[in-house]
């Protein structure tokens, strides 16, 4: 029956959504989302306080995170970046694994999305992973459109991530979408194929 489980990861703006969504709309996927966890995962009492603890009341608003006044401390600052990832990822991917495992027992076939793949070190835990990229142009043009923040900015926030070329030999399969879906369409559903035999 193929491979159950692939992962899907890639650097901001990369169309790394987009593909997700497509594989989830078009070749049923079920699809478990690192981010969405995360969110979750900032509301939980002592994630909450640790986060108070590492970073100080302006990550917070009205005794919850704010995610955008956490995003500008640790954004650009390797070190509070790491703090961050210290707090929150081993909660994100222990949520993460268990419901994986719940869906591929129900017999789905699962698609795990996460940006930070490679960087939180859960490329380990995948044996198929597709990377989606795009040319750097195109990827700040995108950052500073969606974020609505100037050049310096959106680049500041692109340089956060390990840079796309060194995560292309660490992927199974790698689609380009900086020419849009029709580019890539086909490529896609031969990696589907591919994967799910």
């Amino acid at each position: 029956m193929g491979n159950k489980l692939l992962a899907i990861t890639g650097n901001i703006a990369t169309g790394k959504s987009y593909v997700a969504e497509i594989l989830r709309r078009d070749h049923d996927f079920a699809h478990v989302n690192a981010d969405e966890i995360g969110h979750r995962v900032l509301r939980e009492p002592p994630v909450r306080d640790a986060i108070r603890e590492a970073f100080g009341d302006t990550a917070l608003s009205r005794g919850e995170v704010d995610r955008r006044a956490l995003g500008a401390i640790v954004f650009g600052d390797p070190k509070k970046l790491a703090t961050l990832g210290d707090i929150t990822h081993p909660r994100i991917i222990g949520i993460a694994r268990a419901e994986v495992a719940a869906l591929i027992e129900a017999g789905h076939r699962v698609l795990f999305e996460a940006a930070v793949l490679f960087e939180a070190g859960w490329d380990r835990e995948f044996s198929t992973i597709l990377l989606t990229v795009c040319h750097e142009t195109e990827q700040i043009d995108r950052v500073m459109r969606r974020n609505a923040c100037s050049m310096d900015e959106a680049i500041t926030v692109i340089r956060s991530q390990i840079p796309q070329d060194e995560k292309l030999d660490r992927a199974t399969y790698v689609i380009d979408t900086t020419h849009g879906p029709r580019a890539f369409k086909r490529t896609l559903e031969l990696i589907v194929k591919d994967i799910t035999g």
